[in-house]
């Protein structure tokens, strides 16, 4: 496994970015600290985006299928009841 890397980790969440941007969301990567942050476009739907405790599972899930390792942080939009 390969530690996780700003690129290498906004590569392996790529499908998901498309998912989120369909209903209005955008996916960022930042290096320092590294995180994960999702945020509402003003054409988000507020209903789709799902809970952080099912977000959290599907992110690791695609980390680990891309060989990758490391920790990061998940920062959901603050207007969302899992902010």
């Amino acid at each position: 496994m390969t530690t996780l890397s700003p690129d290498e980790l906004s590569e392996a969440l790529q499908p998901l970015r498309l998912m989120l941007g369909a209903d209005g969301y955008g996916l960022d990567i930042t290096a320092d600290p590294l995180e994960i942050r999702i945020s509402a476009t003003g054409s988000a739907c507020p209903e789709c985006l799902v809970p952080r405790t099912l977000m959290e599972p599907m992110i690791a899930d695609m980390v680990q299928r891309s060989g990758l390792e490391g920790d990061y942080t998940l920062r959901y939009p603050e207007s969302h009841v899992d902010a």
